[in-house]
């Protein structure tokens, strides 16, 4: 919600609204349950390279990303799996929590 916020209180021809806005419609799939379109949500906002002051939403998404495999069912449970596992790792770079516990193993 603090992305769509933060889209939403920027001028409309702020470069960053796009990438807050496919990130919030990301996650806001992600906490539904639809997870093919959290990981097409995520990937767009992630094709815009994060700014330096999205790493918290680098920390969620990575996060979000690295639980899909336990939580996708059906029979795309195993694509679904792979293209958010692929994802979070090149979500890696952008989150900060993510580096930390990388460096800590």
């Amino acid at each position: 919600r603090t992305a769509l916020a933060d889209a939403i209180a920027r001028p409309a021809d702020d470069p960053a609204v796009p990438g807050l806005a496919a990130y919030a419609e990301g996650m806001a799939a992600y906490l539904e349950g639809r997870y093919g379109e959290a990981i097409a949500g995520l990937e767009r906002w992630l094709s815009r390279r994060p700014g330096a002051g999205e790493g918290p939403l680098a920390d969620l998404a990575f996060a979000a990303l690295s639980r899909v495999s336990a939580l996708a069912e059906g029979p795309d449970a195993p694509e679904l799996a792979a293209a958010a596992n692929a994802l979070a790792a090149r979500t890696r770079p952008f989150s900060p929590r993510a580096r930390v516990e990388r460096s800590a193993d």
